[in-house]
C-alpha cells in the first residue's frame, strides 16, 4: 500500500500565517504597465505601515506558477512533445514534478508544478496557445491563482502580521449619494468620510446658497481625493 502524505498541525500553522517574518503589510499590489494590463508583469508592490517609522513601499518580484495533472492526451499542442518543448522555450516554461509517494490519488491529481521565467501572461498564453484555457473547471486540468496569491504563497508573506488586532490598521471609510446610478439622468452631491483615528467629514456639491452645481460637485471631488492624500490610510472601504 502506498504512502499518504499528511500535512501536520504545524505545517498548516505555518502556511496560513507564512513563514516570512515580515511585518505590518498592508497591501499588495500587482504592477501594472503602461497599458494597464495587469499581467504583463511579475512585480508586486507592498505596501509597509509600520507603526513608529512609518508607511513605505516595496517592488519585489515573484516567479508565475500553476499546478497541472498530466496532459497527456488532451492535444495539448497536438500532443507533439517537440511542439510542447519549442513552446516551453519561447515562453521560458519550466517544470518539476512533485513528490506523491506513489499514492495513485496524488499521481492523478496536480502532480506538475510549471513555471515561467517571464511574466503571468507568458504562462497563461503558453497553455492558450496550446489549446488549453488554464480557468476551464470543467476539464480540471490546470490549477492557477491570481497573481498575487501566486506571491504570498510563493514568497510566505502575509497581510498584517504584526499588528496585535486589526484596530491598529489605520482604515478609512467613504459613503457616497447619488441622485441616479447614472450621469446622464443624476449627479452625486454628497461624499460621507470617516477613518477609524477620529477623522470625520461631509462633503457636499452644495454651495453657499444651498442649491447644486456642477462646479460644486467637482470641487467635492477634489476635496475628497485632497484628504485621501492628506490621511495617506492603508484601507479604503467604499
Amino acid at each position: 500500500m502506498s504512502e499518504i502524505l499528511k500535512a501536520t498541525p504545524e505545517d498548516i500553522k505555518k502556511f496560513l500565517e507564512g513563514h516570512d517574518d515580515e511585518k505590518y503589510i498592508v497591501s499588495i499590489e500587482l504592477d501594472q504597465t503602461g497599458d494597464w494590463s495587469i499581467d504583463e508583469t511579475n512585480k508586486v508592490y507592498i505596501v509597509i505601515d509600520d507603526p513608529i517609522k512609518g508607511k513605505k513601499i516595496k517592488v519585489q518580484k515573484f516567479t508565475p506558477f500553476c499546478w497541472t495533472k498530466s496532459l497527456k492526451g488532451s492535444g495539448f499542442y497536438d500532443d507533439d512533445l517537440d511542439k510542447i518543448k519549442r513552446k516551453a522555450r519561447e515562453f521560458g516554461i519550466y517544470t518539476e514534478k512533485l513528490k506523491t509517494g506513489d499514492n495513485q490519488r496524488l499521481e492523478d491529481g496536480y502532480k506538475y508544478m510549471v513555471k515561467t521565467s517571464g511574466t503571468y501572461r507568458d504562462l497563461v498564453n503558453f497553455f492558450k496557445r496550446g489549446g488549453i484555457n488554464p480557468w476551464d473547471r470543467d476539464k480540471k486540468l490546470v490549477q492557477i491563482l491570481p497573481p498575487v496569491e501566486q506571491f504570498m504563497v510563493q514568497t510566505g508573506k502575509r497581510l498584517f502580521k504584526g499588528y496585535e488586532d486589526y484596530t491598529e490598521v489605520h482604515k478609512l471609510t467613504f459613503d457616497i449619494e447619488t441622485t441616479s446610478l447614472t450621469p446622464e439622468t443624476g449627479h452625486c452631491f454628497m461624499i460621507g468620510v470617516k477613518d477609524n483615528r477620529g477623522f470625520k467629514k461631509l462633503l457636499t456639491a452644495y454651495g453657499a446658497d444651498g442649491e447644486y452645481s456642477r462646479d460644486g460637485e467637482k470641487k467635492m471631488y477634489e476635496k475628497f481625493f485632497e484628504i485621501l492624500h492628506k490621511l495617506e490610510p492603508s484601507t479604503i472601504v467604499g
